[in-house]
């Protein structure tokens, strides 16, 4: 749609430093009473991207992950509107697991109580189960990670456990994340197919992306170590467009220069493999050209300096009460 292209192109321009940064988060509140799937997935895209390039900013990143809470609550709160058809229920998968990225307490509080009972044996609707399971990985034990991954296993239905893979990969602990990629290499228990899904879910986060980085180089090193040119990493990552797609999600500098660095020190850093992820590296796009400016004009969006009618959280808190108790009925949940 129209407006999808103008938040596209406003936020492109924004990060090439050819417009301010409040350009495309002003024009993102002025969105907040339409209903398109095509301009919220384009927006959700955009924002995010926006959002954890400042991961290791404080209190930037807090003041997006407030701005953003303000951007999707209006939609957030009338999803009990939405039609049944594919494009709305798009829509509602897209808002929820939004809100579970920006911690609304109501989106949270569902999705736990809805993974408990998935661990116990009850079903989850397929529009929400990938991010159900995300946020109940994320936030639970070791021993949860396994019950799932169990579940994983004794899954006949390939969407269910894509699902699971996919919330398995929102863990936090980078033993259990290294093992579920270990789990790649081991025949019939992720499929081929599925190897992909896997190393991009898993980059969804710094300490996913961190920990694949690290996986990425070992296994380069053994197929090298074996000399297996025809090995799973030669062909399907270095020489692909796969490695490109797996990096994208690194945007801030600190991040790159420390892939940079860990590639050095490991035992790949002197062999033309090394060179070559050591180029790609190089040519990633870091969005370092947002800096102080742009972190004083979200700052200054947030504490309501220029914007009235942006909410502090404690207010968008006790406004979430009224969408709590209808959470799930409406996610039918």
């Amino acid at each position: 749609s129209d407006i999808a292209n103008l938040i596209d192109d406003s936020f492109t321009l924004a990060f090439n430093m050819e417009v301010s940064i409040d350009v495309p988060l002003l024009f993102m509140l002025s969105i907040r009473n339409v209903n398109s799937l095509v301009v919220w997935k384009t927006a959700i895209q955009n924002y995010r991207r926006l959002w954890y390039h400042f991961e290791f900013s404080e209190p930037t990143y807090e003041h997006l992950r407030v701005l953003g809470k303000n951007i999707l609550f209006p939609v957030y709160r009338r999803l009990s509107t939405l039609t049944e058809d594919v494009d709305q229920r798009m829509l509602r998968r897209y808002v929820f697991d939004f809100a579970t990225e920006l911690e609304f307490w109501s989106a949270l509080w569902q999705s736990t109580h809805s993974f408990d009972h998935w661990l116990e044996g009850d079903k989850i609707p397929g529009d929400h189960r990938a991010t159900i399971i995300s946020q109940g990985v994320k936030w639970g034990s070791r021993n949860v990670f396994f019950q799932a991954f169990s579940k994983y296993l004794d899954s006949n239905d390939d969407v269910e456990q894509t699902d699971i893979l996919y919330g398995l990969a929102a863990s936090r602990d980078e033993n259990l994340l290294y093992q579920l990629l270990q789990y790649t290499e081991k025949p019939g228990v992720i499929k081929r197919q599925n190897l992909m899904f896997v190393f991009l879910s898993v980059a969804r986060s710094y300490v996913g992306r961190r920990v694949l980085w690290r996986y990425i180089i070992d296994l380069i090193f053994k197929s090298l170590e074996r000399s297996d040119s025809g090995g799973l990493m030669s062909n399907d990552v270095i020489n692909s467009g796969m490695f490109d797609e797996i990096l994208e999600h690194a945007t801030s500098e600190l991040e790159i220069n420390e892939m940079k660095e860990s590639l050095k020190a490991s035992s790949l850093g002197s062999t033309q493999e090394g060179s070559l992820l050591a180029e790609y590296l190089d040519s990633l796009n870091s969005l370092t050209q947002l800096g102080e400016m742009a972190q004083e004009q979200i700052s200054k969006l947030v504490s309501r300096q220029s914007l009235a009618e942006v909410m502090k959280e404690d207010q968008l808190s006790a406004l979430e009460s009224s969408v709590r108790s209808r959470l799930t009925s409406l996610l039918n949940l």
